[in-house]
Parts: C-alpha cells; structure tokens; sequence
C-alpha cells in the first residue's frame, strides 16, 4: 500500500521516496529519508534522532536545497519544524508523482 494506506486500517502511511504529496490546507511536500545537507553544505539535523521517519519538503526547498518543513516520527506524529501545522502524516494524498532528484 505505497503511500495511499489509510493509517488507521494499516499502521503508520508509507511516504514513497522523492514522492509528492498534497497536504488538507493545499501544501505540496516531498518526503524524503535520504537528503540530509542543504544547498551550503549544512547538515539537516533530525529533532527527532533515531524516532526520524523521514523529512518533508516545501517544493521550494525540496528544489533549492533548502530546510525540511517538517520531521515525520516512526510512530505517525508530525513535528514542524518552521510553522505549526494543522495535519496528520496520515492525511497526506499521495499525487503519484515523483520529485527531481537533483
């Protein structure tokens, strides 16, 4: 069930790789587990260590290398990171598509 599982029926959603996803206000993310530098070198530190299950990108900062929005934990909780939010990792909609990898 890539990225479309409901959380309550199946544990934790699975967010794909580089996948984009649209959140209930209408913000466009991109998990990831594996970028960790932004575009002058500085390592993306996790607040949430080795609970991480991967970062959120705005497509802004997803394109340009900048910060992760939010932090997913391995339990489904959401940390953000710049701006509160006002959603559950469970309630992203998986478009389908696929980010750069740069």
């Amino acid at each position: 069930m890539n990225g479309t599982a409901n959380a309550k029926t199946y544990g934790m959603k699975y967010l794909r790789e580089r996948g984009i996803y649209l959140a209930p206000n209408g913000e466009s993310l991109v998990a990831s587990r594996e970028r960790r530098t932004t575009a002058d070198g500085k390592r993306i530190l996790s607040r949430l260590g080795s609970r991480l299950s991967c970062f959120l990108f705005g497509r802004y900062e997803w394109a340009f290398h900048g910060m992760p929005d939010y932090e997913v934990a391995n339990t489904g909780n959401l940390l953000a990171r710049k701006q509160a939010s006002d959603f559950q990792p469970d309630q992203l909609i998986d478009t389908g598509a696929t980010a750069g990898a740069h």
